[in-house]
């Protein structure tokens, strides 16, 4: 017997004209059984929204940050 399991992320970007709220967002995932998401923005309404949703949120780093973050694990 062969069992695999996969779960689905997404990533969530914050540039853009009319964009639905943290809160609208995490609801749409949670309705999509979506349980993780990379987010790129450091926003405390983005980090908050997730409370209780089992929604695993993982912090993209920019490109011109990698040097400083890669530098020492205080910077990480």
């Amino acid at each position: 017997m062969y069992v695999e399991s996969q779960s689905l992320g997404v990533c969530y970007g914050m540039l853009g004209n009319n964009l639905p709220s943290p809160f609208q967002v995490i609801s749409l995932y949670n309705s999509r059984n979506i349980r993780r998401v990379r987010v790129y923005d450091p926003n405390q309404d983005v980090f908050q929204a997730p409370r209780g949703s089992n929604i695993e949120l993982m912090l993209g780093v920019l490109n011109s940050e990698l040097k400083y973050v890669a530098s020492s694990r205080e910077n990480a």
